[in-house]
Order: C-alpha cells, then sequence, then structure tokens
C-alpha cells in the first residue's frame, strides 16, 4: 500500500496518482486532500473503475446533521461513492449522501417553492418540517435511516468525516464551518487479490443474478445500485448537454469564479 497527503492538490490528479501507484504496486494506494470541496464524488470513484480498479472517494461538509437525540450539528451531508469495473457491464458507481437529501435537493425545493417530504428536514430547534425556506434558516437535515436507524447515516458521516477531515489535518465536524474541508480517495488493483480477467468477468455474474432475478408487479427491470445515476452519465455524455437547475448553476458560477475558470457554454437558461 502507498500513502499520499496531498495538500491543496487537485482530486483529480490525486486519483490519478492514486490508479497509478495501485497498478505499478498492484496494491492500493490512498491520498488525502485538504481545502477542497467535491461537489459530486461519482466521477473520481468512475476515474478508477474505469481503469479496471475498485475506487473510493469521500468528502466532509458545512455542519447540518446532529447526532441522534441531539439538536447541535456536528456533521455535513459528507456524500461517498464507490466504482467497480466490470466486463460487459458499465461499472458501478454509487454516489450518495449520508443524509436522507442532498443540500442541493433542498435548495432547488426552495428555489421552486415545493415543500419537502416528511422526515426529511427540521427546523433549527430540532422539529420535523417540510418547508425548506425555514430549514435554509438554520436548521438540519435528517441522518439516513431516519427515522428508525438514524445512527446507520450518523454512523457513515462520522467515519467519512474522520476519513476525510481528521485524517488530512482539514477542517472537520464543527470546525468545517470556520475551515476549509477534507478528501479521502482509494484505489485498489484487483490484481493484489485475482486476475483481472477473473474479478471482471465475476463481476458480471453478480451484477447478472441482481438483474436477471424474479421482479414484483409492476416492475419492469431491477437495477444495479447506482445504475439510474450511470444511465444519465452517459446519456448527458453523448449528448454533451447537462441539464442544471438554477441553485446547481449558481453553486457552479461561484465555484468557478473562486477558481478563475470560465464558466461551460450555456445553451438554454
Amino acid at each position: 500500500m502507498e500513502t499520499a497527503e496531498v495538500a491543496r492538490a487537485c482530486p483529480t490528479r490525486a486519483m490519478r496518482w492514486c490508479i497509478e501507484r495501485a497498478r505499478e504496486r498492484k496494491g492500493m494506494a490512498v491520498a488525502a486532500i485538504r481545502d477542497w470541496q467535491l461537489l459530486v464524488a461519482a466521477p473520481y470513484a468512475r476515474l478508477a473503475a474505469e481503469a479496471g480498479l475498485i475506487g473510493f472517494a469521500c468528502t466532509n461538509f458545512v455542519p447540518l446533521v446532529a447526532p441522534p437525540g441531539g439538536r447541535t450539528a456536528v456533521f455535513g451531508t459528507n456524500p461517498f461513492a464507490y466504482g467497480l469495473p466490470a466486463q460487459h457491464h458499465h461499472p458501478v458507481v454509487l454516489d450518495v449522501a449520508t443524509t436522507v437529501s442532498s443540500m442541493q435537493r433542498v435548495r432547488i425545493a426552495a428555489q421552486h417553492g415545493t415543500l419537502m417530504p416528511e422526515g426529511v428536514i427540521f427546523d433549527h430547534a430540532g422539529r420535523p418540517i417540510t418547508d425548506p425556506e425555514v430549514f435554509l434558516e438554520g436548521g438540519l437535515l435528517a441522518p439516513l435511516g431516519f427515522p428508525h436507524a438514524p445512527h446507520k447515516g450518523f454512523g457513515l458521516a462520522l467515519f467519512i468525516d474522520a476519513l476525510s477531515g481528521v485524517l488530512s489535518g482539514a477542517g472537520f465536524a464543527q470546525g468545517v464551518a470556520d475551515g476549509a474541508p477534507g478528501n479521502f480517495l482509494w484505489a485498489l488493483d484487483v490484481e493484489a487479490f485475482l486476475p483481472r480477467q477473473e474479478f471482471l468477468e465475476r463481476m458480471d455474474v453478480q451484477l447478472d443474478q441482481i438483474q436477471q432475478g424474479e421482479r414484483l408487479a409492476g416492475v419492469e427491470e431491477l437495477l444495479v445500485p447506482g445504475e439510474r445515476g450511470q444511465r444519465r452519465y452517459q446519456d448527458f455524455t453523448t449528448r454533451g448537454v447537462v441539464p442544471l437547475a438554477s441553485a446547481s448553476w449558481q453553486l457552479l458560477a461561484t465555484s468557478c469564479e473562486s477558481l478563475g475558470v470560465p464558466l461551460p457554454t450555456v445553451l438554454d437558461r
């Protein structure tokens, strides 16, 4: 295993470094990055999967989630993604937040004047609400598993925060509110365990068993985790166009401005 802590580095470059080192040594490599907010984790996990490796990426975020039974935010949405290569199937890429909803979904609901489903957001006192505008005044997000097992999502958020923030030397837990977040990226060469071809064939068998199982009435097909997102990714890549909500566009504009890079071409707003 080879490790690297790359301060103020580009996550794409860091993941490519992990892929190269893992392949060189037929093992694994990890990188921790400070002062960089991943808007989404999937592209970095996908880089590894498309190279025939297993990939993982995660980041922490400003506090929005209180521990079960509490009302003081400690962790953020803290998303993570994994990427698994296959032979005949597309790589499996799953990107999820450790909260019931992403922050962006709440922003979009506020922009459109629509309510959130019950059990997703709380006000600043920890009371369940559905109005995203109230949430934006200092509310809380529900962790994955709420209401029956909120400790699951909160526990995952803690793990992601430890990897992304504590380990990298970046802001962590409530400190992310006053400092920059961190990231953790990991690549594993499957040949450390099996010949690559054998692993890819076994992955195909696993995915076939998911999709070829018996379906409930009214269900047209069974999907692999992350498959809807993968289909959208393939569609957008083919078309060369990515539709964005206003909230997403504003976030992209802010990021481009901070990095000093031009905004993408706008076809229709």
